[in-house]
């Protein structure tokens, strides 16, 4: 899905660039490791929507693509799409019992643990497109960079 919605974004209309962004950011919120073999592809498109664009709309849909991105990368989340928790009623084993009270230690939720490779990842995207971009402002100077131990950005 990734290498379809980032294709040629330079090519279309702005909407169609819009939509497309929308569908990755929505596609990345809670795709966990996947992300990674994509991340490429994922930080070119954000910096499309935030530098290559004049449309509002598509740096605001780029920003959307760069929390969700980062959020996934970094951030502990069910991966399950029901992970919300259950109890079953001890006299219908097959049945749960809506609106009583769940103990998380006996469901199966599985969660999304970040690995250090989604941890640098995450905080490339922030040394990029945020510490850059405060660089650029004026609102960070280069020894900044050095003292919060980041390598100066590209």
């Amino acid at each position: 899905l990734v290498p379809v919605l980032t294709k040629d974004l330079e090519h279309h209309s702005s909407k169609t660039v819009i939509y497309r962004l929308r569908c990755l950011a929505g596609a990345v919120k809670s795709a966990g490791k996947s992300i990674l073999k994509h991340k490429e592809a994922i930080k070119s498109a954000i910096k499309y929507a935030l530098s290559a664009h004049n449309d509002k709309h598509v740096f605001k849909t780029g920003c959307k693509l760069l929390r969700h991105t980062i959020s996934s990368q970094c951030g502990v989340y069910p991966v399950d799409s029901d992970a919300s928790p259950r109890f079953r009623d001890p006299e219908n084993a097959d049945q749960y019992s809506l609106g009583r009270s769940a103990q998380l230690h006996k469901d199966s939720i599985l969660w999304h643990i970040p690995s250090g490779e989604q941890i640098d990842f995450a905080v490339e995207l922030i040394r990029i497109f945020t510490f850059e971009g405060l660089r650029k402002l004026g609102g960070i100077s280069n020894d900044d960079f050095e003292e919060i131990g980041f390598d100066q950005a590209e």
